[in-house]
């Protein structure tokens, strides 16, 4: 990790980036990722307003690309990109939730590696950032080795989807809270069904109106007749199968070339946190993992 800090400190060092001492920073928006399917997913561009090419971080996310907050990345000397995942957003194509072991994030994951390390203001050095289901995205596109992958930080995942509540236990009110608020809004939007139809505005909703009667709804197994489609077949599945070992992240520890940088808290997945590092002190596939 110090080598590779030593040399990215080298690189900026390198930009001629004026007498302020920092890089202005070019902005690019919903820019065009094709994937091998002839999807397009979108993301947004932030890089150094300047000569010459960047190692880049890549951020992959169901829950609406950011739109900004790079500037210390971007002046640091990187390239961020921001995307949506397919399905989502502004992104083409269908979403399938990650309740499922064939998603095809894996293989869009690596497609967007690999579009971002081709891109003329990239060194060919790509980077992967994110928390929860942006860290399980990572997990899944690194176990497939992206040659131009070298790092991720994909951190507070656990290593099964039976633990993303709890460990060995469902808890249906925040996972009703997260149907509702998180991703049912975009995909009623994207099927022109009645809102609401972003985050905010369902978490409004939830707040003042919906958290009473959702969390005393009983039996749990109707929730989905009020999800919308794309979503509610997929919701059923999981409350009806909530034991479904999809992700099996002890296994992509033996499949991951690259160094992780992970953290967590004390309630969020800290002991999954130390098994992933366990697994790939142990297992992971080369040295340098």
């Amino acid at each position: 990790a110090t080598a590779a800090s030593d040399r990215v400190s080298d690189e900026a060092a390198a930009i001629d980036i004026g007498e302020a001492g920092v890089l202005g920073i070019v902005e690019e928006k919903d820019v065009d990722v094709p994937m091998r399917d002839g999807v397009l997913l979108r993301a947004n561009v932030f890089r150094p307003d300047a000569q010459g090419e960047f190692p880049a971080i890549l951020l992959r996310t169901p829950y609406r690309k950011p739109s900004g907050g790079y500037e210390r990345f971007v002046r640091a000397g990187y390239a961020v990109v921001t995307q949506d995942s397919r399905g989502r957003y502004a992104s083409d194509g269908d979403y399938i939730p990650f309740t499922e072991e064939h998603t095809g994030d894996a293989e869009d994951g690596y497609d967007s590696v690999e579009w971002l390390a081709a891109q003329d203001f990239c060194n060919g050095r790509v980077g992967t950032m994110g928390a929860s289901y942006n860290a399980w995205m990572q997990w899944q596109l690194a176990r497939l080795r992206p040659p131009h992958l070298v790092a991720m930080c994909a951190c507070t995942i656990p290593l099964e989807l039976t633990a993303v509540d709890w460990p060995g236990g469902f808890r249906p009110g925040r996972r009703v809270k997260w149907w509702m608020t998180s991703m049912a809004p975009d995909i009623r939007r994207r099927l022109g069904e009645a809102g609401p139809h972003t985050p905010e505005e369902a978490r409004k909703a939830w707040d003042e109106v919906d958290q009473g009667h959702w969390l005393g709804f009983l039996p749990w197994l109707e929730l989905p007749r009020y999800l919308p489609k794309g979503m509610a077949e997929h919701a059923e599945d999981w409350l009806r199968h909530p034991n479904r070992k999809a992700w099996r992240f002890e296994e992509a520890h033996r499949e991951v070339e690259v160094p992780n940088l992970d953290f967590s808290g004390w309630y969020d997945h800290c002991n999954d946190t130390m098994r992933h590092l366990a697994g790939m002190q142990i297992n992971g596939r080369t040295e340098l993992a």
